[in-house]
């Protein structure tokens, strides 16, 4: 809705913006991005293809396409809803974007190895953003980069609703750390076969982080701390599903309706 708002009444023009290559959109995409594809095709005579996991209704490295400096496919779970969407103010993305979550990359075939892996602003978003990172890190060939850009703390800066159910930060090494509503902490980073690349960050601000894939693999411990945060972000969204049900029947009833929605004794 928010989206559809700001292509309705022109109050934005950052999609607009990423389809027709106008405004800031070098900047959006990023120098650090910029300068990466361009180190990578002078190295190994080809652009990188990237993968753009929570891409949105229009990937932000939308620049690198239209410039062909690499060739970017998206990934989103709303993709066909935003294709939609799109397509209602007579714009398309200017490179593949399909449905699909972090969780599940390893279900999507996308018939092309990935240079680069990139998430921008979306690991929280994830239901199990351990479990997102796990399969990112396994999307690459060994000798890949896994990059992410995010708000550090954005949990907190924006009061624990809706879709902010994690916090991110760096830790003064450039490790990622992941933290959920209980403060539970999780080195996203430290554990697996990674070497850190690039380390920018504001304190209070936004962060990018890369890290070069140096071997496929993962250790055991880490595979069970992914496991682990899992559950219990099964089970928070089992206790959430329930109040909504408690509510939906709760309307229903108060409606006069003869059917109501199952009152699920979770244990």
């Amino acid at each position: 809705m928010w989206k559809n708002y700001n292509l309705r009444t022109g109050a934005n023009q950052y999609i607009p913006d990423l389809v027709t290559n106008s405004g800031d959109v070098r900047s959006i995409c990023g120098e650090d991005m910029v300068r990466l594809a361009t180190d990578f095709a002078s190295a190994r005579g080809r652009p990188p293809t990237i993968l753009d996991v929570g891409c949105g209704p229009v990937s932000s490295l939308a620049y690198l396409v239209h410039e062909r400096l690499a060739t970017v496919v998206g990934v989103d779970p709303l993709a066909e809803e935003y294709r939609e969407l799109l397509a209602r103010y007579e714009l398309s993305a200017p490179l593949r974007q399909v449905r699909g979550s972090g969780e599940y990359l390893d279900r999507i075939s996308f018939d092309v190895e990935f240079d680069i892996v990139f998430c921008r602003n979306a690991l929280d978003h994830h239901q199990v953003p351990a479990l997102a990172w796990l399969r990112m890190f396994e999307a690459l060939p060994v000798g890949g980069d896994l990059i992410q850009r995010h708000s550090i703390g954005e949990a907190d800066k924006e009061g624990w609703k809706q879709l902010h159910q994690f916090n991110l930060s760096p830790d003064s090494d450039g490790h990622l750390l992941l933290e959920d509503a209980d403060r539970a902490t999780l080195a996203l980073t430290r554990d697996l076969p990674l070497e850190v690349t690039l380390y920018q960050h504001r304190p209070g601000g936004w962060m990018t982080t890369a890290y070069r894939k140096l071997e496929d693999a993962v250790p055991p411990a880490f595979v069970e701390r992914v496991l682990e945060r899992a559950e219990a972000s099964l089970l928070a969204r089992s206790r959430w599903t329930r109040e909504l049900e408690h509510a939906v029947f709760e309307a229903a009833a108060e409606a006069g309706a003869v059917a109501a929605p199952l009152d699920l004794q979770l244990r």
